[in-house]
């Protein structure tokens, strides 16, 4: 279980002198309401950077170059070979039908 302190910290409040703090309770409510604000736009903008650096990295994967088709590879005179035994895949697929 989570104690009161963490939530504490995230509204900013000190832990150490919350209780004091408390004592007057419209100046508590205001630094409730604060607090609330603050961590908002700090949960925010984590996800926000979250997102971005998600982007940067899918837009660097999507420009990065395939990899050229492999040379060499030659078809032999009477074997007949299915095109699916020359791709390469990662993962499971379905055997063709």
């Amino acid at each position: 279980m989570v104690g009161w302190g963490c939530y504490l910290k995230d509204f900013n409040i000190d832990v150490a002198t919350w209780e004091t703090a408390e004592s007057d309770r419209p100046a508590w409510r205001n630094l409730i309401h604060k607090g609330a604000i603050h961590a908002e736009n700090k949960r925010s903008n984590a996800a926000k950077d979250k997102r971005r650096t998600r982007k940067v990295r899918a837009d660097y994967l999507a420009n990065i170059a395939p990899p050229p088709p492999p040379t060499g590879v030659q078809p032999v005179e009477g074997v007949s070979m299915p095109v699916f035994c020359l791709q390469a895949t990662i993962g499971y697929t379905a055997p063709p039908q």
